[in-house]
């Protein structure tokens, strides 16, 4: 029946002599048959079964069972089909070794190093906060910085003031005998009200000129961060331009105050002069109040800005080191995220070296005969259908059947040990 057909059908030419002996009779005839004899046995099963899908079924189940008993006995073939099986175990052991020293490298030499690298940086933060010399090699002299910047804002709120003040006296206020002394003619309170009664250009001027001694006090500045000896020619330059300036506002101002006696005075006046403008007292106490002023708040402003500059340099240094520290996070993120990866790798192969040491061991692998074998039988399984008339959709379920029954089987199978026996 069925079964001695298709035992005949798997002995193979490696088969040892011993195994051809322990076959029947029919099967050494079926041996000597050429491959149309696999057909004719699925011609003849199919007529004995009708050509059903579950009579198939129950025939390829069969082939199946019979061809795993016939290569249990081969274990020389089935050993030469193991090989590459076991060269798969071998890499994927190999493979699970290797990435289990990378891993290890990263959590117990690479991981550590970056961790103390982050301590390291968030040391140094505290330690420059508490000692600013470590960066700067002096102290920052953060009380100086402010009270400078303390004095400086109200040394720009006077000169603003007075600028100011004494541009409108000195070119657009009309001088009266109250008001002939030097603080009424330089300090007004009303001089942005009345230059606004004028005209919009005479408030403007009268507004912006303060900022043309102020840019002057800063273009000082920053002159004498210049390097070479030519910076002092300019500084000097600066400071000259800034004393005639104010000399000018002084002149007109005291010019004015003459000018307004010598017309309320009975007795002859000389016209009013540059010399006698040197030995008037009103001249430099103008000058004075002016420039003197404006001297000492670019000396103020040198030392608040050296100060913000040290100041400055400490909250670098501490940004600088933080921003490592974001990085080197994220480098210890990054191999973390690496280190996560290689052991789900390494599981991997661990779980494929498993699984085909239990195949090695316990499983066999079919060769291509089989496949042959099976789809012979199937072709005079289907030849029976075709000439009993039977259906193209039919038929069409066979050969699905078929196809999938050869995928199951012929894949690396694994058999468990009571089956195997």
């Amino acid at each position: 029946m069925v079964q001695r057909i298709v035992k005949g059908l798997f002995a193979s030419s490696s088969s040892k002599p011993d195994d051809a002996q322990a076959s029947n009779g029919q099967a050494q005839n079926a041996d000597a048959k050429p491959l149309e004899t696999y057909q004719d046995s699925g011609f003849c099963q199919a007529g004995r079964l009708g050509g059903s899908v579950s009579g198939l079924r129950v025939c390829l189940q069969r082939i199946h069972h019979d061809y795993k008993q016939e290569v249990r006995a081969d274990r020389g073939r089935q050993e030469q089909l193991m090989r590459p099986y076991r060269d798969q175990l071998n890499g994927h052991e190999h493979d699970a070794v290797r990435l289990l020293a990378e891993a290890s490298a990263i959590k117990q030499d690479r991981v550590p190093g970056l961790k103390q690298r982050i301590e390291s940086l968030q040391k140094e933060v505290s330690d420059i906060r508490q000692d600013p010399r470590l960066v700067i090699g002096e102290d920052t002299g953060k009380a100086g910085f402010v009270i400078g910047l303390v004095i400086l804002t109200f040394l720009t709120v006077y000169l603003f003031l007075f600028y100011s003040s004494a541009t409108y006296s000195a070119f657009f206020k009309e001088f009266t005998l109250s008001n002939l002394g030097v603080a009424r003619s330089i300090f007004d309170p009303q001089a942005v009200g009345k230059a606004l009664a004028d005209g919009v250009m005479e408030v403007a001027l009268i507004l912006t000129i303060p900022f043309v001694f102020l840019g002057l006090g800063y273009l000082i500045h920053k002159v004498q961060r210049m390097s070479g000896w030519t910076k002092y020619p300019r500084i000097g330059l600066l400071i000259l331009v800034t004393f005639v300036f104010d000399a000018i506002l002084a002149y007109e101002i005291t010019h004015k105050i003459y000018e307004n006696k010598r017309e309320g005075s009975f007795e002859a006046m000389p016209e009013y002069s540059t010399s006698m403008a040197m030995e008037n007292v009103q001249f430099w106490m103008v000058i004075f109040a002016g420039f003197v002023v404006y001297i000492i708040w670019g000396l103020v402003f040198d030392i608040v800005m050296e100060s913000h500059g040290k100041l400055d340099a400490v909250a670098v240094a501490i940004r600088e080191r933080r921003k490592k520290v974001i990085e080197v996070e994220n480098q210890l993120q990054e191999l973390e995220t690496e280190e996560a990866a290689l052991r789900g790798k390494i599981a991997q192969h661990r779980k494929e070296s498993a699984r085909l040491k239990e195949f090695i061991e316990q499983g066999y692998v079919v060769s291509k005969d089989f496949e042959q074998f099976v789809f012979q039988f199937a072709q005079g399984w289907m030849a029976y259908m075709k000439g009993g008339g039977m259906s193209a959709g039919d038929m069409e379920l066979v050969d699905k059947e078929v196809h999938e029954f050869v995928r199951i089987a012929c894949g690396p199978t694994v058999v468990n040990s009571a089956s195997a026996q």
